[in-house]
This record gives C-alpha cells, sequence and structure tokens, in this order.
C-alpha cells in the first residue's frame, strides 16, 4: 500500500510515516512564519495528507481538516515534530523555540544549511563541504532583479539585498556574522561574501584575493586547534571595503 511504505527524503533524514506529529508551515516560508500543529494522515512518494486536530495554535476553520502538500516540501511547507531530546526539556507545545528547534532539525537533516527569520539568515555548520557555493549559484542569486523569495535560503540572497540597496539608496550597509562559539564558519561565511561582493560590484583586480590573503595572514596568529578542526578563529575580523564606480 503506497500510503503506509515509509518515504525516505534522504539517507540522513527521518522517515515519513503516517501518524507522525508535524507543523504545518504557511507560505512564504521563514522561521517567523504562521505554523500549526498537525498530524501526518497519508504518505506518497508526491504528495502529504497533514490533518488539523483541536488546538489552541490552530485556527477553527482548520480543525478537523486536511490539507495536501508535495512531499518534497518537508523542510519548508511541513517538517516533523520531535520527541523531546532531554529530561530537561520542558519547552511548551506552542513555544516559538520548539518550532524552531524541529524546522531547523528537520533541514539539518535533509542538508539544508540556510533558513531565513526575517531579514536575518540563521546558518548550521553541518561539518561538511557544502556544494552551494560557486560561480552558478552566485549567478542564481544576483541582480536587481532577484526577489529573496525567488530562490531557497542562501547567504547569497541576503548579499544581493544588501548590494540592491547600496546602489538604490547609496548608503553603507552593514552585515554582521554572529555565532554561538569559535569553529562554526565565520571566518568562511566572510570569505564567500567578499567572493560574491568582487563579482556584484566593480572593484580592482584581485580584490577578494588580497583581502582573503590578509585574513589568512591573521588566522596564522590567531587560530586555535579544535576538537573538530584546527583553524578555530580566536579573534574579532572587521572589514570594510568601499565599492566605487568605475
Amino acid at each position: 500500500d503506497v500510503y503506509k511504505r515509509q518515504i525516505q527524503m534522504s539517507e540522513s533524514c527521518v522517515p515519513l510515516e503516517p501518524g507522525q506529529n508535524a507543523w504545518y508551515v504557511e507560505p512564504p516560508f521563514d522561521l517567523l512564519a504562521n505554523h500549526f500543529p498537525c498530524s501526518i494522515e497519508t504518505v506518497s512518494a508526491k504528495r502529504v495528507a497533514l490533518l488539523f486536530t483541536a488546538h489552541d495554535m490552530t485556527p477553527p476553520e482548520l480543525h478537523g481538516r486536511e490539507m495536501i502538500v508535495p512531499t518534497h516540501s518537508y523542510g519548508t511547507r511541513f517538517c516533523l515534530r520531535f520527541d523531546r531530546q532531554t529530561t530537561g526539556d520542558d519547552l511548551a507545545d506552542d513555544s516559538l523555540e520548539l518550532f524552531v528547534r524541529d524546522l531547523l532539525e528537520s533541514r539539518s537533516r535533509h542538508g539544508e544549511i540556510y533558513t531565513y527569520a526575517g531579514s536575518q539568515l540563521i546558518a548550521l555548520n553541518l561539518f561538511t563541504n557544502p556544494s552551494c557555493f560557486d560561480a552558478q549559484s552566485m549567478r542564481r542569486y544576483l541582480g536587481e532583479d532577484k526577489q529573496r523569495e525567488d530562490n531557497p535560503p542562501h547567504l547569497y540572497g541576503v548579499l544581493n539585498d544588501m548590494v540592491n540597496s547600496l546602489k538604490r539608496d547609496d548608503k553603507s550597509q552593514m552585515l554582521v556574522l554572529e555565532s554561538n562559539g569559535p569553529g562554526t564558519g565565520i571566518s568562511f561565511s566572510l570569505n564567500q561574501s567578499l567572493e560574491f561582493f568582487q563579482m556584484a560590484l566593480p572593484s580592482e583586480a584581485h580584490f577578494s584575493d588580497r583581502i582573503t590573503t590578509a585574513l589568512y595572514i591573521l588566522h596564522t596568529f590567531t587560530n586555535a586547534k579544535m576538537s573538530r578542526n584546527d583553524d578555530s578563529c580566536r579573534c574579532l575580523l572587521y572589514t570594510s571595503p568601499s565599492p566605487r564606480d568605475s
């Protein structure tokens, strides 16, 4: 029976099967979007039926209704509600923290490292080599006609918004990269940001290469060896490129 068999989203994902608790996320996809608890009623290779029951978080018009969503929209239109991870996990069922934890975990198990939260971008370091950083990916996000919702969440989407605001308003823009500790990928994100600016803004030849080399020298004196890597930066980096008309 196609509705009873488990659908494996990927090798690292939890299989989907009827009866699992889930979250439904209203479009457009965002960590701050409206979200409602539900359960998986049926599963097929292309579609998942979500069942809404009476709950304080759910609008009355959805009580007892089913909603069909594409199976491939796992991590954007819906995600699983995971069990408590520790005995001290006392998050309320309707807490935003619980929804954020479940959504980020669902996306990370599907290999997705970026998630929008309003104007901010949440990044997870899965300690793997991401394949979404290349010239082709840059061109996918770069352009005055590109909107953030046109593509999946990505650092390039935030950077393109900055470039467009700089050109439109002629005002300085600031990008703050903040982490919860060393070894989380801040230096990597900074280098990728400089590469994007190199393509998006007119600059002198090898502009990005010179800054990247300078950062490498700084890292030589400020990095520390950690359990997961040996290049964890222990200093505050401040880069201030000043693009100008060519």
